[in-house]
């Protein structure tokens, strides 16, 4: 099976906005309806023409809860984040600033939840580095043209002028086609006696 992403890397975790930008972006929604105020405004604002066009192209798949959606958070290259909601641009790793935020996290958590998990301890743990969520991948069965690929793009422009106009820190940092390709390497077989 191969599938394309549309994706668009951002300064921002991803989870609080990938279906309403999707919804805005191709006017496509996923089984659970987030992002439907701003599918109505793709279908008021943007020509039949392209309408049919994201229609066809963009697809879906089930989230962990089976939940079909045409869009999906995704790691965005060149950040990392700690575990403990702080992200950061990688050449930031092993910086006392990232040691010394992690911590004051750790200590705020373990402070929130000492009566009910006793067993924290206040000692300084080591910073783990694990992916930023700070891109939305949007789901495409097939390779966009030139002209839907910039459609995708001046449309994610559009979507981040509007949304985070009063968020100056937050910004849209590229958007690229990722191809993705599934190749199943070992296949088991079971038999069962009914």
């Amino acid at each position: 099976m191969t599938d394309f992403l549309f994706i668009a890397d951002t300064t921002q975790y991803s989870g609080n906005f990938e279906r309403e930008m999707c919804a805005f972006v191709t006017g496509q929604v996923g089984d659970c309806g987030v992002g439907h105020d701003k599918a109505v405004i793709f279908e008021k604002t943007v020509p039949s023409k392209w309408q049919k066009k994201m229609e066809a192209i963009v697809e879906n798949e089930a989230d962990e809860h089976g939940c079909f959606r045409p869009v999906k958070i995704y790691p965005t290259p060149g950040f990392f984040n700690d575990g403990m909601g702080n992200h950061w641009p990688d050449e930031k790793w092993g910086t006392s600033e990232v040691t010394i935020a992690y911590q004051e996290a750790i200590n705020d958590y373990q402070q929130k939840y000492k009566d009910s998990l006793p067993h924290l301890d206040a000692k300084t743990v080591e910073v783990i580095k694990y992916p930023a969520f700070q891109s939305v991948a949007i789901i495409l069965g097939r390779k966009p043209s030139k002209g839907e690929f910039d459609f995708l793009v001046k449309r994610t422009k559009e979507f981040f002028e509007e949304e985070f106009k009063n968020y100056p820190n937050d910004k849209l940092l590229s958007c690229r086609l990722v191809r993705v390709e599934t190749v199943t390497t070992e296949t088991e077989e079971k038999s069962i006696i009914i």
